[in-house]
């Protein structure tokens, strides 16, 4: 059932002012951008205020309505019942609307819809819309857009979360100094635009929303600092913030008791030390889907980094598999720190994932390869048993995982990382974020056939090529976050070689035959090759999501050309260099496009 609608009297001339901030706010909406005066006049007329508070719910999947709601302030969840708990669909913020579907139909809800913080709606009933369509036909284009992008899944792939203007920050942990983490990330969001940190002090006796909402239009983004004593003032936060963040020490255990409400967005900020700390796996238990920031006291680069994540200005870098194609990954990432492009999350798929992996722990490119140009003399895949159950024994990659990256767990790395692995059991792609970083590698690396299956958790798990060997999504799902991706799996798949027929196969000269003439790969090459087609049919749409795509020119190289790190590190440098040169020189000619802002 929808919501009644609400509004406070005005004087006229207050009645007056705020007709021309609700028509201000409307026409510069997503649905009615561009649209002639007459009919945002028209649409501002028809609609009645809604006023909604954090956690509640503006309708339920499956209830009769006949409204779309324009959203004026603050920001909702869009989600779907799933069996034993919900999906999260998408948020909408200011300046876009929902329910649009509906409103056109008169069919059930498909979703529940509920305020992550306090919100200003303006309902516009599906009478009202009717009417308006019949005085102003050219309304239903932009809702016939918006309806065909939905439905069709357009915009960046898997993306969910978006960028955050308004958080509050407590303090999750005894010790734990939430002001002065809000004092810090301030000043690193400063270099995005205008910044009021505020306390119980600040604010006024009565009359919180007012004052909140003039912060808002005042400033690009307002910290309010929550705890402490004052328990009403840190409750009227909450309900204010696109995002909670909850300043916790991993040293220790989280309290019994969760004061954050389940509805709110919640992201934990772990400030820590260099060390693994003991206690990381339980605050991501006590807030599952949060997403988790690392935060080091004495690196200033981790404010920063914070800072851009939660705004909307993070880099996210995902490597493709590719065997020792992958190495040209670490060129790439030799060309952004030379650009001054930071990288604030990263991820990959089977050799991708071991390079990102070394870019989480913050390895430069001299120690990358020199660990990388390790397999030159002992070469991880060399270990070749019965063919019972794999090809490779993979007890030398799992010696040399293990001797590299230890104990390291991927929740304790300071970059954000994840790896991703294909089930056998239950076909899907599985991610990896948390657990032991070796572990995680093993089962992503673990090609069908060449290597053995991982057993974890119930599930046989092996490379993450055959499902998903450029993994753009699961980065976009962390949050808002312009996506670089390195591609090194070529377009044009294996083919045969022509050779001179012999007159009889022989032992020494397997793969060629009489009948075809035809030279044949290896079976190592053809298991790689098959475990990386998914990409290759799927590059278009690969390269349309993503902000950056880039794809070093590394057919020349064998799969196994494990002796040529340096060479093909090379490549991955210079093609780098290239694509960003192209993207600033796109950048400056399409400044006025959102898609089209600089990186760093």
């Amino acid at each position: 059932m929808d919501r009644p609608a609400i509004g406070p009297r005005l004087s006229r001339r207050g009645a007056a002012a705020a007709v021309t901030a609700l028509i201000d706010a409307l026409g510069r909406s997503t649905l009615l951008a561009g649209m002639p005066p007459a009919l945002v006049g028209a649409i501002a007329a028809a609609v009645e205020p809604v006023g909604i508070g954090g956690g509640e719910v503006l309708f339920r999947e499956g209830e009769q309505s006949d409204a779309l709601y324009f959203v004026l302030s603050g920001r909702l969840r869009v989600q779907r019942a799933l069996s034993g708990g919900v999906r999260v669909i998408a948020e909408i913020v200011a300046g876009e609307s929902v329910g649009e579907m509906a409103a056109l139909t008169g069919d059930i809800r498909s979703a529940t819809v509920v305020a992550i913080r306090n919100c200003r709606l303006a309902r516009l009933k599906r009478a009202a819309l009717e009417r308006i369509l019949g005085e102003h036909p050219q309304f239903l284009a932009p809702i016939a857009v918006l309806l065909a992008r939905r439905l069709g899944g357009a915009g960046r792939a898997g993306q969910v979360r978006k960028a955050a203007s308004c958080l509050t920050l407590v303090p999750g942990s005894e010790g734990v100094d939430a002001a002065a983490v809000a004092a810090k990330l301030g000043a690193a969001l400063g270099r995005h635009g205008t910044v009021a940190v505020v306390g119980a002090a600040d604010a006024p006796a009565t009359d919180f929303a007012d004052w909140a909402q003039t912060l808002e239009a005042r400033h690009d983004y307002i910290l309010f600092v929550g705890g402490g004593e004052t328990a009403d003032w840190s409750a009227l936060c909450l309900r204010q913030a696109d995002m909670v963040l909850v300043c916790a020490d991993p040293a220790r255990p989280p309290p019994a008791r969760r004061t954050i409400p389940d509805w709110a967005n919640v992201g934990l900020v772990l400030c820590r030390d260099e060390a693994a700390a003991a206690h990381t796996g339980d605050w991501l238990d006590a807030f599952p889907g949060a997403v988790h920031f690392n935060l080091r006291p004495s690196v200033a680069g981790d404010c920063e980094r914070l800072a851009r994540l939660v705004s909307g200005h993070g880099v996210g870098l995902v490597l493709g598999g590719g065997g020792a194609r992958g190495m040209a990954h670490i060129g790439v990432l030799r060309a952004l720190a030379e650009a001054g492009i930071p990288v604030d999350r990263v991820g990959g798929t089977s050799q991708g994932a071991l390079v990102a992996a070394t870019a989480a722990i913050g390895w430069d490119y001299k120690t990358m390869l020199e660990v990388f140009g390790a397999f030159r003399d002992n070469n991880p895949t060399s270990d070749f048993t019965m063919p019972r159950i794999s090809l490779i024994a993979g007890k030398k990659a799992e010696r040399a995982l293990q001797a590299q990256f230890g104990q390291r767990r991927i929740e304790d790395l300071p970059l954000d990382f994840f790896c991703v692995s294909s089930s056998l059991t239950s076909g899907q792609a599985h991610v990896h974020r948390r657990g032991l970083l070796w572990e995680a590698l093993r089962a992503s690396i673990s090609i069908p056939g060449i290597f053995p299956p991982v057993a974890r958790d119930g599930e046989l798990l092996v490379d993450g090529g055959v499902l998903d060997n450029l993994p753009i999504g699961p980065m976009r799902q962390r949050g808002a976050i312009k996506v670089i991706a390195v591609n090194v799996t070529f377009a044009k798949g294996l083919a045969p070689r022509r050779v001179r027929a012999q007159r009889r196969p022989s032992l020494f000269r397997w793969g060629k035959t009489a009948e075809t003439g035809y030279r044949l790969p290896s079976i190592v090459q053809t298991l790689m090759h098959a475990g990386t087609l998914n990409t290759v049919g799927r590059l278009d749409a690969l390269r349309s999501a993503a902000d950056l795509f880039i794809e070093p020119k590394v057919d020349a190289f064998r799969l196994l050309d494990w002796g040529r790190v340096e060479d093909i590190a090379e490549i991955g440098y210079r093609a780098a260099k290239e694509a960003l040169a192209r993207w600033a020189r796109a950048s400056q000619a399409t400044s006025s496009n959102e898609n089209g802002a600089p990186l760093s």
